[in-house]
């Protein structure tokens, strides 16, 4: 079995965006990021525990000098890799490049909105001023069409109330410029984070994204696009591992930390796999639906 998790190799992020489900920036002076080896003792821990797709996130995960050594060391410990990123950093120093020479297989990218006022305004600074992500993103779309790179693209579009009209009216327009080889993954805006802060404002019904997906499919119909809709409701059989090792697995509206043999499961520790295979004993709905996962449309 190749089970499905996700990393967060860096507890903070250089945006604060409404949405977002962590709250690490708003906590002065917290930050947390594994080192290298940690990283890579947590890796092997997992491949011998099962799991073979891994998606490198944060925080932002490009903020870390040593990503590309991170994506490496998943590569070179078998896994199918993943990272999902704002994507500001991704023409920087030929970074998405040497990503790939590192062995990247598949690239998740953030877009919160179909034209700049829309989503300038959900991705800003801290400070409050413009990131300029989607001038940043459309560069970044704009240069992958032309040079077409061997790895899988995604896009993560979070539906909320402030840009359910904008992605309505746009979405699948803006999409027709772009790669027909890419797949569109919408997301109900999910309670977690300064997302349950603004909840109450940003909150969007199923209907409404089940519409959004169905406006978006007609608009952007002679395109490769896929749109898979997540229900923030319901529980998802896949493991978060945290900044400190820690294994979470999201219950609908919360995250539970995997408890085996009465402690809270680490894949730093050397008996993770041990551990971990003691939880699915009792747990066979994990592994039953981590079947249905993978690397493209997780």
């Amino acid at each position: 079995m190749n089970y499905y998790a996700s990393w967060e190799v860096v507890s903070y992020c250089d945006l604060a965006c409404w949405h977002c489900y962590s709250t690490y920036e708003d906590r002065p002076g917290f930050s947390y990021k594994p080192t290298l080896g940690q990283i890579q003792q947590g890796l092997r821990n997992m491949r011998s525990a099962g799991f073979g797709f891994m998606n490198i996130e944060g925080g932002e995960p490009t903020l870390r000098p040593d990503v590309c050594e991170i994506i490496r060391a998943c590569s070179q410990a078998g896994f199918e890799t993943i990272i999902s990123t704002h994507g500001l950093s991704l023409r920087r120093e030929h970074l998405f490049e040497r990503l790939l020479e590192a062995g990247l297989d598949a690239l998740s990218l953030s877009l919160d909105g179909a034209s700049p006022e829309v989503d300038n305004a959900v991705r800003r600074r801290h400070s409050g001023a413009s990131s300029h992500h989607f001038e940043k993103v459309s560069e970044f779309m704009q240069w992958f069409d032309r040079e077409k790179p061997p790895v899988r693209l995604k896009l993560n579009v979070v539906v909320m109330r402030s840009n359910l009209q904008d992605l309505y009216d746009n979405l699948g327009h803006l999409l027709r410029q772009w790669s027909s080889h890419l797949q569109v993954k919408l997301v109900q805006v999910h309670p977690e984070g300064r997302g349950r802060v603004n909840y109450e404002d940003l909150a969007v019904t199923p209907l409404e994204v089940q519409a959004l997906a169905t406006r978006v499919r007609e608009q952007a119909l002679d395109k490769d696009v896929r749109i898979r809709l997540h229900d923030p409701h319901v529980p998802y059989p896949f493991v978060i591992v945290a900044a400190n090792g820690e294994a979470i697995v999201p219950c609908g509206e919360r995250q539970e930390t995997i408890v085996a043999g009465g402690r809270a499961l680490n894949v730093l520790d050397e008996e993770f796999a041990a551990h971990f295979m003691e939880w699915l004993a009792t747990n066979t709905w994990f592994a039953e639906g981590n079947r249905r996962i993978n690397t493209y449309t997780a």
